[in-house]
């Protein structure tokens, strides 16, 4: 393995050279007798399996797990093939990770980053994010992987130490990791794959409920499930419209004929349908199932030309963010129709509620909404 260093930030945007850093290890590799402890890796079966690309005005990154090339038989990694097709200034091209609950990295404050460029690249960014750090993006680390300051070599594996917030409690809850490229810088070719490998790991088979379920002992169906909702969405039912801090519109989701209608006009985060957890009970480590249709009336844009999207997750009151569960994001065309059906596992807190959301503007109705129990554990989280 080469070693490398990364240029490295953990001061909201401002970069150091990784030098200022690690020269305080010299001493410490002069003492032969002192074990310096390896460093983990920071990429993992678990988070490479949950890695998405995107497509954007501008390009896209596809996301695929294969042999990692040039090493041992039964080591896998994920290849990540970014491509512009313009250079677009404020547009960002995202391979992301954003777990459910928070991903806690205060094992240690460095971790190891295995990576291979298949061309010579100085463009390639890194990003954790933990609200527990400042500044407006809350970087636990916001680097350009470079060796020693250098681009990628084409063809190497590197292994580039990631050091992370001192303090346990801003890396103890990592809400996003991901790679990205700057569709704006002009260096980066256009029209050609560009191709990077990271991480080294073993191959583990992601565990996903079984379908179909098995009968509950409780279960009120015949397909052995255990109905928590089932009905037309109506403001005499449990569902709520959002208002207020979290709706940034001056208006509210409507019902009509059974479904709601939102137009959301201005940027921001709005939500816009919350499910009364008083009256669609979601227990704590239980397994549920959520289907529902949807209508695309306006697509999602806004923002910074690569975030805009219609969502919904699964949030407790008890604990806010950090024990979230089932997210899932979607972007279709004006007049696009379907359904979506996501399996989640709620954790120890009470009184989680579906929410469903717009980042920043469009337009979408929701209907059939459908919530199940099933005996299986395991699913997005």
């Amino acid at each position: 393995m080469v070693q490398a260093r990364p240029w490295a930030s953990t001061s909201g945007g401002r970069r150091w050279p990784a030098q200022v850093f690690y020269g305080c290890l010299v001493g410490v590799l002069l003492l032969p007798l002192i074990a310096v402890a390896e460093a983990p890796d920071l990429v993992s079966c678990d988070m490479a399996s949950e890695m998405n690309g995107e497509s954007v005005p501008g390009g896209s990154c596809q996301v695929s797990i294969v042999p990692a090339p040039d090493c041992a038989a039964g080591m896998y990694s994920l290849r990540l093939v970014f491509r512009l097709t313009e250079h677009r200034p404020n547009t960002w091209i995202d391979c992301m990770y954003e777990p459910t609950p928070a991903l806690n990295l205060a094992a240690a404050a460095e971790w190891r980053l295995r990576i291979r460029a298949e061309q010579p690249a100085a463009y390639l960014m890194l990003k954790l994010v933990d609200l527990d750090n400042p500044g407006s993006n809350h970087s636990a680390v916001e680097a350009a992987l470079s060796a020693d300051g250098q681009p990628l070599p084409a063809g190497t594996w590197l292994d580039l130490p990631v050091k992370l917030p001192e303090e346990p409690a801003r890396r103890d809850g990592i809400t996003y990791a991901g790679f990205y490229v700057a569709a704006s810088q002009e260096a980066i070719p256009l029209n050609q794959d560009l191709v990077f490998y990271v991480g080294q790991f073993a191959w583990q088979e992601p565990v996903r409920p079984a379908w179909p379920p098995p009968p509950l002992a409780a279960a009120t169906g015949p397909s052995g499930v255990k109905s928590v909702f089932s009905g037309p969405l109506a403001a005499e039912g449990p569902w709520v419209c959002v208002s207020g801090k979290d709706n940034q519109t001056q208006h509210v989701a409507e019902f009509t004929d059974g479904w709601a209608t939102f137009d959301a006009d201005v940027e921001g985060w709005n939500e816009f349908l919350w499910s009364d957890p008083d009256r669609v009970r979601l227990e704590p480590n239980r397994t549920y199932r959520l289907s529902f249709s949807y209508e695309v009336l306006a697509p999602a844009e806004g923002g910074n030309g690569k975030d805009a999207t219609f969502y919904s997750l699964v949030r407790s009151k008890a604990n806010p963010v950090q024990s979230d569960v089932g997210w899932q994001r979607w972007n279709d065309p004006a007049g696009t129709s379907g359904q979506r059906t996501l399996t989640f596992t709620t954790l120890d807190p009470s009184q989680y509620y579906v929410i469903f959301g717009v980042r920043h503007c469009g337009r979408i109705r929701i209907g059939n909404v459908n919530l199940v129990e099933v005996a299986a554990e395991g699913g997005a989280r």
